[in-house]
């Protein structure tokens, strides 16, 4: 993003009808799901440009460690692989992690002097890379399924501690740790 953007989303519960949809209309309904919020919220809303208020459902799908997407010479990165809720904001960082990662396999096969070039060695690349990410990605999504479930909850225990409790005793530092991956170089 350039200097002086922010991205925001809200989460709305799938039970709720999305608002059908004119820029105003998501406006609106944008301003309504935040009434009472603090921190800027509705002055970002508000200050968002025409056309760029959107309405979307959000699926995730967890990564298989032993199942596979790709048939060489083809695989996948980003959401393509391993769509994840937003409530982690981690989704784009994973697709870049996935490049690097795809980019150290292809590299260890063909990189070497006397590097394979053979369909199976490249399969082979694939297969690692696909294990190496679903081993990354799926404690991310987990946690991201979780966080969203616990924000958007509406039963009154749930609501009282996440409100209440959660901000006053829990140390928010540790639900960042998966922020701290290091793909190595290149």
């Amino acid at each position: 993003m350039a200097g002086g953007e922010v991205y925001w989303f809200v989460t709305v519960d799938t039970a709720q009808q999305l608002p059908a949809q004119s820029q105003a209309e998501m406006r609106a309904a944008a301003l309504r799901l935040v009434s009472g919020w603090h921190h800027g919220i509705t002055q970002c809303i508000e200050a968002t440009p025409e056309g760029s208020i959107s309405f979307n459902r959000f699926l995730d799908r967890w990564p298989s460690p032993v199942g596979r997407v790709s048939t060489a010479p083809v695989t996948l990165v980003g959401d393509a692989l391993h769509p994840v809720t937003p409530d982690l904001g981690q989704g784009g960082c994973m697709a870049l992690e996935d490049g690097i990662v795809l980019a150290q396999q292809l590299q260890a096969v063909w990189g070497a002097e006397d590097g394979d070039e053979s369909a199976a060695a490249l399969d082979g690349a694939l297969q690692r890379y696909e294990q190496e990410r679903a081993r990354r990605v799926l404690p991310v999504a987990v946690r991201s399924r979780g966080m969203g479930a616990v924000l958007q909850s509406g039963l009154p225990p749930v609501v009282f501690a996440r409100d209440n409790v959660v901000k006053r005793v829990l140390d928010i530092s540790h639900f960042f740790d998966h922020t701290l991956f290091d793909c190595g170089t290149l």
